[in-house]
């Protein structure tokens, strides 16, 4: 878990589920079993939860808890985050190959080419790691070419 995410684990999530609830947010014990509930295993601190899908858990059951109705699929948080991520490689291929435009240009052209949209959403979540996968593997390719280049540069 991520300081900012403990930070709202604590601050935010947990005293309105206990709100909510009418239970005291300062009972450890109680914290601890609500988490282990959430994310279905038995948890002695919650330092335990990992950044990704176990506070994906966590945010759905505290949003049962506080009697909201979450509509987005299981794997919703796992998109967000391969999109974020995939957005990023794309802006930084996009700067180093000298292309000005949308970050997400780079992207979008290998999207098209491999599987003939322009719609992140009509994909899966396989196919959005394919392509995050793509991008980081030409990112590493394109820094070697720039580092190698490096000597040459400096002796001209």
């Amino acid at each position: 878990m991520t300081p900012t995410q403990r930070t709202a684990l604590m601050g935010h999530w947990w005293p309105e589920a206990c709100a909510a609830q009418g239970w005291d947010c300062h009972d450890r014990e109680l914290r601890l079993r609500v988490l282990s509930d959430a994310v279905g295993r038995p948890l002695e601190s919650a330092s335990e939860l990992d950044s990704g899908p176990d506070i994906d858990l966590v945010l759905r059951h505290f949003a049962l808890l506080k009697d909201q109705v979450l509509t987005e699929t299981a794997d919703a948080g796992s998109r967000r985050r391969l999109n974020f991520r995939i957005q990023q490689l794309s802006a930084e291929l996009g700067e180093l190959n000298g292309k000005q435009g949308s970050p997400l240009g780079y992207a979008l052209a290998l999207t098209m080419d491999a599987w003939d949209t322009r719609d992140f959403d009509s994909l899966s979540l396989h196919q959005l790691e394919q392509l995050r996968n793509t991008l980081t593997d030409r990112l590493r390719a394109k820094r070697r070419a720039l580092k190698a280049n490096e000597p040459e540069r400096r002796a001209a």
